[in-house]
Formats: C-alpha cells, sequence, structure tokens
C-alpha cells in the first residue's frame, strides 16, 4: 500500500500528465507505485516471476517520458528484473519502435468514441435504441451518483457483489481490478435503479486528464438489470460527457485475453530472441477472464481505435 504522501504525489502527477487510457488505474489497489528521484514522473507496476509489468506506460511530461522510461529500467535491472509495459500506448511504443532489444506484441484494439457525434450513431442503430427500450421497459432509469454519495455506497456493494458471484474465475486485479468503490473522488459513477430505487447496475469512467477524456472502467450488472442496462448505462454517460468539456470517451473492455485474441491478430513487430513468447504467456496470464462478459459489444457503434500493446525487454 502506498503511503497518503505516495498516492497524493501520484494522483497529482496523473491529473497533470496522465495520458494513456490506464492512467488513472495505477490508483487502484494491488498495484506498487515507482516514483522518479525528482517526483516528476510515476508508474504503477506489478510483479511476476523476475519481471515487473507496468500498467500503461510512465506517467510524466512527454519531454520526460524518455528518461524516466530509462530511469526506471536501470532501477528494475539493479534488482534483476525485466520490464514489460502492459497497454504500453503509442507514446512509449513509438519510442521504442526502433530498439532492438524491445518486442512488442499486438494485442488488439481500444474503441474510442466522440461523444459529441453519439446521438447520431444512436439514430441509425435501431438494434441499439431497441436495447435502450427493453430496460426502460422493465423500469430501469439511470441517473449520475456524486462520488461522495457513491463512495462505498452499500446498494453499489451489493451489486457488485453480485456480479462477482456470476463470475468464473477470481478477480484479475492489475488493470481489471473490481475494488474501486474506495476511491471515487475523481472518477463519474453512474446508477441504474429499478422499481423502488434498486441499484441494479452502474458504471464507473475514470479521468484520462491530458487527453480530455473517460475511460469506462468498469460495468457492473447485478441480479435484477434486465437486457439493454448495460447499454443504458453507458448511452447515459456518453451523453453526459458530450454535455461537459470532456471531448473522448475511451472504452476498455472489462474481458480478458482470451476474448480479445478473439476479435484481433497478433503480430510479432520487433523480434527479440524468444520473448514474443514470453511476453504472450505474460499478457495472457495478466489478461485472462470470463469470456462471457456480456458489458460490451464493438458492433453497436462505429469507433476509432487505440492499439493496445505489450512491450517486454528482450532476455540478457
Amino acid at each position: 500500500m502506498p503511503t497518503a504522501d505516495d498516492y497524493e504525489r501520484a494522483r497529482a502527477l496523473i491529473l497533470e500528465f496522465g495520458w494513456n487510457a490506464t492512467a488513472y488505474q495505477i490508483l487502484n489497489p494491488g498495484l506498487t507505485l515507482w516514483f522518479t528521484a525528482r517526483r516528476d514522473g510515476v508508474i504503477g507496476f506489478v510483479r511476476y516471476g523476475r519481471t515487473v509489468v507496468v500498467g500503461g506506460a510512465p506517467v510524466c511530461a512527454l519531454d520526460r517520458l524518455d528518461a524516466i522510461a530509462a530511469e526506471f529500467d536501470r532501477a528494475a535491472r539493479a534488482r534483476g528484473y525485466k520490464v514489460c509495459y502492459f497497454g504500453a500506448g503509442d507514446r512509449l511504443d513509438n519510442l521504442y519502435a526502433a530498439d532492438a532489444g524491445w518486442s512488442r506484441v499486438l494485442l488488439g484494439a481500444q474503441p474510442a468514441w466522440d461523444p459529441r457525434s453519439w446521438s447520431d450513431a444512436v439514430a441509425k442503430r435501431q438494434s441499439l435504441r431497441g436495447q435502450f427500450n427493453r430496460a426502460r421497459n422493465k423500469g430501469v432509469r439511470v441517473s449520475e451518483w456524486p462520488p461522495d454519495v457513491s463512495e462505498n455506497h452499500p446498494a453499489l456493494r451489493r451489486c457488485l457483489s453480485e456480479w462477482l458471484t456470476t463470475r468464473h474465475l477470481p478477480p484479475l486485479h492489475f488493470l481489471v481490478e473490481p475494488e474501486t468503490l474506495d476511491h471515487l473522488r475523481d472518477r463519474r459513477v453512474f446508477v441504474a435503479e429499478r422499481g423502488s430505487r434498486e441499484v441494479v447496475a452502474f458504471t464507473v469512467l475514470s479521468p484520462i486528464p491530458a487527453r480530455n477524456g473517460w475511460l469506462v472502467e468498469q460495468i457492473v450488472r447485478g441480479r435484477g438489470a434486465p437486457n439493454g442496462t448495460a447499454e443504458l448505462l453507458l448511452d447515459t454517460a456518453m451523453r453526459a460527457v458530450a454535455a461537459s468539456p470532456a471531448i473522448v470517451s475511451p472504452l476498455e473492455r472489462q474481458t480478458r485475453c482470451t476474448e480479445i485474441l478473439q476479435k484481433a491478430s497478433l503480430e510479432k513487430i520487433t523480434p527479440a530472441e524468444t520473448d514474443y513468447r514470453r511476453a504472450l504467456a505474460v499478457a495472457e496470464d495478466l489478461a485472462r477472464s470470463d469470456p462471457t462478459n456480456p458489458a460490451y459489444r464493438h458492433d453497436r457503434a462505429r469507433a476509432e481505435c487505440d492499439l493496445a500493446t505489450v512491450l517486454i525487454q528482450a532476455g540478457r
């Protein structure tokens, strides 16, 4: 667990420089925070054998990215660890593109929508509107709850517990951490209620400050959520974001690598000994989840895509 000072310093850096979709997630439980000597950059990581697996990329000013990545690499090497960046993002990917010391694995693509065009996209898709109506006809209504009300709210806790009991594997943690209800200060929470205000589902959005956007980090459905509830949650969130200054709303699937791999090809871009297979094994172990998760459907609306990549150092 980070100290209170470290947590607040990491939060401040994220709110100033957070560019990767995963940036705010490094504050979630289970990740270790590493700071530069100047404390002008932060990295969140977990240890996997003799590899440190970074969630996203260093959070720092762009002109410091190269130096901070090198400083982290030296610190890891000094302790006998290799470095793997999971969900590295374009900036770090481009930094190491020509470096034979790194292997690159393309896992898939992360869809991103401009919420200002969401209404037009919905108007053209009758099937999506049908999903909304299924939920509304069952009495589902969605509203945004303030973070101070949502944080550790017992109804949300109950809903999360119901959802977790339907998963066939234990929580993966890392970048699919289910325990976000303790820290909602900078997040946005949309709640689906039915009947006499029974909470049946909710979604949590995390900020991507440097891109003026939001990551849909979780869509959680309880036992009483009818078909269309997840879609109605996302629709409400997108329209709320469109009414605010934010421009881009990336959506990260609550899934595991088995399902990601069904949607995208794998590509070995920069071969480095046998590290491609090692990187894939690490990625699969860290990204494996329940392939039956119904929360998102890629064919529902047109989206731009950010590539989701893994970078891992060559053997030495």
